[in-house]
């Protein structure tokens, strides 16, 4: 499935492991890692929360989320590394908050060695000139990656070719990508909902639903500037927070084969979101899907009751909160844009003035300040 793995995730991870002799050893050690992590992270939503002027009880309330998470279960039951990625990709936006650039380049680093589910994180690295995160990046899943494929295929002629038909889902997956009751995308949604009764829909819905996906994604981005070319203004971390867990779940939207242990990914996002949140009706939404992403699947229900309306029942649970915290993530960056928009004709008016002209907007939660004439 695309972005699976990297060839780097073998040299990065596997290697440390094949001095067990033993398998069951091996898992039982990756396991307790895992768990000692998972606990450690507490300690780094504390921060968060505290840096990001959290109440008291929205950190309880993401310490309960964090512990009591669903899928956290096949994830450790399988020895999956979706959630080692999405919980390095937690530290990555900690340091971020920190101000850390090494600490949230190595971090992120990490976090695509296990899965590179956050790999379109990239621009952000770019634009905030992350130096180490960059070469990290070039040189462990680029260039690594190149000297890979040009090793196997001086021995396998199609290496490449297989390469790219493995990470792009080519060949006939339609089967775990429609009426698979473990498969919890939006994509696979819309294969319920028209694969049986509108199949000419379905094959141009199958056919531009990636590439629609990632344009919104781009679209998104180049509105949303991460940088100000003038000193004295430029957006909130909160601003940057946003960006980077709108590049996540661009991949988990997009994704054609989204399994149960994959839904971790979004755990980062919620508790993040919730943090961040400042309105009551803004948690609210937040928390009602959460409780359907974070609790078990109406699987037990659909295996009573085999019917069609039931696996859709099953879909629909998982991936129309994803769709919709989406959309909510989308609207939240596109409003920083019109923050922007507003700080800057502030700005503007503050050098007309010849004066110091601090401005506070609560609502936007900008401040400009000490403007002074030149």
């Amino acid at each position: 499935m695309p972005f699976k793995y990297l060839p780097a995730t073998p040299l990065l991870v596997g290697w440390s492991f094949t001095f067990f002799s033993n398998a069951n050893r091996a898992y039982r050690l990756f396991l307790w890692i895992s768990v000692f992590l998972h606990l450690f992270s507490l300690w780094v939503l504390y921060l968060i929360g505290k840096k990001l002027k959290a109440k008291p009880i929205d950190i309880i309330l993401v310490i309960f989320i964090w512990l009591s998470y669903f899928s956290l279960l096949s994830n450790w039951r399988m020895g999956q590394f979706n959630h080692l990625s999405a919980l390095f990709f937690l530290w990555t936006i900690g340091a971020v908050l920190y101000k850390r650039k090494i600490a949230a380049a190595l971090n992120w680093t990490i976090s695509i060695a296990w899965k590179p589910v956050p790999i379109l994180a990239l621009p952000y690295f770019w634009w905030t000139k992350n130096k180490q995160a960059l070469i990290l990046f070039f040189f462990l899943f680029v260039l690594f990656t190149l000297i890979y494929l040009s090793y196997w295929q001086l021995y396998y002629p199609g290496a490449v070719k297989e390469f790219f038909r493995t990470i792009l889902l080519r060949g006939n997956r339609l089967p775990l990508q429609v009426h698979y009751i473990d498969n919890f995308g939006v994509y696979s949604l819309l294969g319920e909902i028209f694969f049986d009764h509108w199949r000419k829909v379905w094959n141009v819905i199958s056919f531009v639903y990636p590439y629609l996906i990632l344009l919104w994604y781009g679209w998104v981005t180049i509105k949303v500037k991460l940088k100000n070319k003038t000193r004295s203004l430029s957006l909130p971390k909160e601003g940057e927070i946003y960006y980077l867990l709108f590049s996540l779940a661009t991949i988990l939207i997009w994704h054609k084969e989204l399994w149960e242990s994959w839904l971790v990914f979004w755990l980062p996002i919620i508790v993040l979101l919730l943090l961040l949140a400042k309105q009551p009706k803004e948690k609210l939404f937040i928390l009602l899907n959460t409780i359907f992403l974070a609790t078990p699947s109406l699987y037990y229900f659909q295996q009573l009751h085999p019917l069609p309306i039931w696996r859709l029942a099953l879909i629909a649970e998982k991936a129309i909160p994803q769709l919709l915290l989406y959309i909510f993530l989308s609207w939240k960056l596109l409003l920083q844009r019109e923050k922007r928009r507003h700080c800057e004709r502030a700005e503007r008016r503050a050098k007309q003035s010849h004066t110091q002209y601090p401005i506070r907007n609560a609502e936007y939660g900008y401040e400009i300040a000490s403007l002074r004439s030149q």
